[in-house]
């Protein structure tokens, strides 16, 4: 009987090792793909460094800003006038810590059908040190509720809402309210 028991207890490691083996190449093939990260591409750029925000419609359209020498912000296009600075700042903040969870180099994207060819809109901010950086605006992508964005070599997907936020400033001027008597 003792002969009968080490042949069982043999062929259960056997089994086990087995078992073991077939578990262990098994979960390495079905590997989930990591969640993609959220990339914050514009975070490079401080606030305190941006002293020019213009907006171009495809039309042509365009609304520019400014920020004086005391960093108070003025619209100088197409018309002259204090800006709202609250409104300013909440939006160039919005830009700048935009999160998009997915980005792909540019060239690996249809660039026809995330309306990057010929966009709807470029926004560009100009910084103390004399450096633009464009961002694109392309049509957007129902499934995520985002913009296709091109800056530089690479195109990402930005919140509907900060985008439509700052292309609106091509047809509606971040100005202070007027207050009548």
């Amino acid at each position: 009987m003792k002969r009968w028991q080490l042949i069982v207890a043999f062929a259960l490691a056997a089994l086990l090792v087995a078992a073991l083996a077939f578990v262990l190449v098994r979960s390495n093939q079905q590997k989930p793909e990591p969640a993609p990260t959220p990339t914050q591409p514009l975070s490079f750029i401080l606030m305190k460094d941006v002293v020019r925000f213009t907006v171009r419609g495809a039309d042509g359209s365009e609304t520019r800003l400014e920020r004086d020498a005391v960093n108070d912000w003025y619209v100088v296009a197409p018309i002259s006038a204090k800006a709202d600075q609250n409104l300013v700042t909440w939006l160039l903040a919005d830009l700048l810590r935009v999160e998009s969870s997915n980005a792909a180099p540019a060239a690996a994207i249809d660039l026809a059908y995330a309306g990057l060819v010929t966009p709807t809109a470029t926004i560009v901010l100009g910084l103390r040190t004399g450096e633009e950086h464009a961002i694109q605006i392309g049509l957007t992508e129902p499934r995520y509720m985002a913009y296709f964005v091109r800056l530089g070599d690479s195109v990402y997907l930005f919140p509907w809402d900060v985008v439509d936020r700052a292309v609106r400033w091509i047809d509606v001027m971040p100005v202070p309210a007027v207050k009548t008597p």
